[in-house]
């Protein structure tokens, strides 16, 4: 707010309307639901706005056997927004019910090789793959969600809860006076909007009619900047654009076609125009400052080169 005090209700638009939030199912992989289930169904880790594991649920956790094993300390006292106990039994049910075959879970396959799940204790909790697995602990600090075994989601721990959900019109969260961390959260209330178009999120801000708003393209949200009416936040992401070409029928079945395409575009202009100064070119899969990135040339823009690949591959004078 204006005056730098804490309001009651904070007010978010978010571009688009979950059509779930059943923690850990495949219906609720959307970055509205994501956000709203962390504030409400936190996991043992969390990622913090550097990319750094921090931790959440889990006070401490060791790493043993080359990323075969992992242990995780529970905080002491956690309960779940139905008041039920989050032990590290309540933890291992979680975890045990993702990989249930009966529930279609997208992570099933980020934790393919679980083959131990245990509490060690009320605290302790033990987790031991099949094989090394690196990324086991960005995969649950990520998208993977602590919650009760309730029939109506989502029932975490989190500092905020789900206390009513209008389909159409909005979701608001209350916050939770048993989060271990109570007082770090400033607001009562949440309320969430949504707004698909990008010209409604503009207009909200304008019109004082939200305090956060996802997404902008770097344009307008560089123009609101200067207007001093909003602050362009951002974090590091592994969001990335993509153009994918149907490789199994013509023209991109030939090879010369992907390899003209890639010499033509202007990588530069596409990241100014629509990331901004925060974006950056990818030359692969993954960025290769990250865990499993592998560092690999660029294809130079060079529109000759483009243009005589097109005609090598018969497509007129290129």
């Amino acid at each position: 707010t204006s005056s730098g005090m804490a309001a009651p209700v904070i007010r978010l638009l978010f571009n688009h309307e979950p059509s779930s939030l059943a923690a850990n199912g495949a219906e609720a992989d959307s970055s509205s639901a994501t956000v709203i289930l962390k504030l409400c169904c936190p996991s043992l880790l969390r990622i913090d706005r550097e990319g750094r594991l921090q931790p959440d649920l889990a006070e401490s956790w060791d790493v043993l056997d080359d990323h075969r094993e992992f242990h995780f300390r529970l905080r002491p006292g956690l309960r779940f927004h139905n008041g039920r106990t989050l032990d590290a039994a309540a933890a291992a049910a979680c975890l045990r019910r993702i990989l249930d075959p009966r529930w279609p879970s997208p992570l099933k396959a980020d934790l393919a090789g679980l083959e131990v799940i245990e509490a060690l204790d009320s605290r302790r909790l033990r987790l031991r793959f099949s094989q090394p697995h690196v990324d086991a602990l960005e995969t649950l600090a990520w998208r993977c969600y602590i919650v009760d075994d309730a029939a109506v989601q989502p029932v975490g721990a989190g500092p905020y809860e789900v206390t009513e959900w209008v389909p159409g019109s909005h979701v608001r969260l209350c916050r939770f006076s048993g989060h271990h961390d109570h007082g770090r959260f400033r607001h009562d209330e949440a309320l969430i909007r949504f707004a698909p178009r990008v010209a409604d999120r503009i207009a909200a801000l304008r019109a004082g009619a939200a305090d956060i708003v996802e997404t902008l393209p770097a344009g307008p949200a560089l123009d609101l900047a200067a207007s001093g009416l909003a602050v362009p936040l951002a974090v590091h992401s592994p969001r990335k654009t993509v153009i994918a070409f149907r490789c199994t029928v013509p023209p991109f079945d030939d090879p010369r076609l992907r390899l003209a395409v890639a010499h033509a575009l202007d990588r530069e202009a596409i990241r100014a125009r629509h990331l901004g100064p925060r974006g950056r070119p990818l030359n692969g899969v993954l960025p290769e400052d990250d865990p499993v990135g592998v560092a690999l040339p660029a294809w130079p823009r060079d529109p000759g080169r483009a243009r005589a690949l097109l005609r090598e591959a018969g497509h007129g004078a290129g």
